[in-house]
């Protein structure tokens, strides 16, 4: 009998591990590939460079950092009612955690932004967000703004499009 409860005290053992490390893989399932960048990553133009912190995702690809509302350039994910929406919202604040470094480099071709949004490259922990959110198949390139904008013609954005 108590070697009956020994085999059962070991398999709930198991059982509750293999659980705890699912949920433990799948807490990282957002990031499958993100590119790093130097440590010393500056802006180029001549707008706006912005370094602060994240202080608020807002959706797949708007965040605010230092009160500002960057929108990514070129790189657009869905909506948060749509289809991947949240995922790609979800993929965000895992590279862009509340607090983090952030580097905000506006888009020359488009200093005017887009609805009150500042529209750039970001940077939240030496990533590039921007290029991260089309390697992961959670957003896709906005071909609209190919003609304007100064980060057409990098490698990231020539690769989904440009």
């Amino acid at each position: 009998m108590n070697v009956k409860k020994i085999i059962i005290s070991i398999a709930v053992i198991i059982a509750l591990g293999i659980g705890f490390l699912a949920i433990i893989l799948s807490e990282g399932s957002y990031i499958k590939y993100v590119p790093q960048h130097e440590n010393t990553i500056t802006c180029k133009g001549t707008a706006e460079c912005i370094t602060g912190q994240v202080t608020r995702v807002i959706d797949g690809d708007t965040v605010i950092v230092n009160n500002i509302h960057v929108r990514f350039a070129l790189a657009s994910a869905p909506e948060l009612t749509e289809k991947g929406g949240i995922e790609a919202k979800n993929f965000i604040e895992s590279l862009c955690l509340v607090g983090s470094k952030a580097l905000v480099d506006e888009d020359d071709g488009q200093t005017g932004g887009s609805y009150g949004r500042t529209v750039a490259e970001l940077y939240c922990n030496n990533k590039l967000v921007n290029s991260a959110l089309l390697e992961n198949n959670l957003g896709t390139i906005d071909k609209r703004f190919c003609g304007v904008s100064e980060f057409s013609n990098e490698d990231w954005a020539k690769k989904y499009g440009c």
